[in-house]
């Protein structure tokens, strides 16, 4: 997780967030998808 090669299950992400005492979002602003997966939308269907 910490060197981003790892997939984080959002349920995971909202665990953090909580503990953490802070929104989900805070978590992944800013991140951008892996090398070769940028070409899809956030439905997970590739861009036409």
């Amino acid at each position: 997780m910490e060197r981003g090669r790892r997939n984080l299950p959002p349920h995971n992400i909202l665990k953090l967030a909580e503990i953490l005492g802070v929104d989900p979002g805070e978590l992944v602003r800013g991140l951008r998808p892996p090398a070769g997966q940028a070409d899809r939308t956030s439905s997970g269907v590739p861009d036409r």
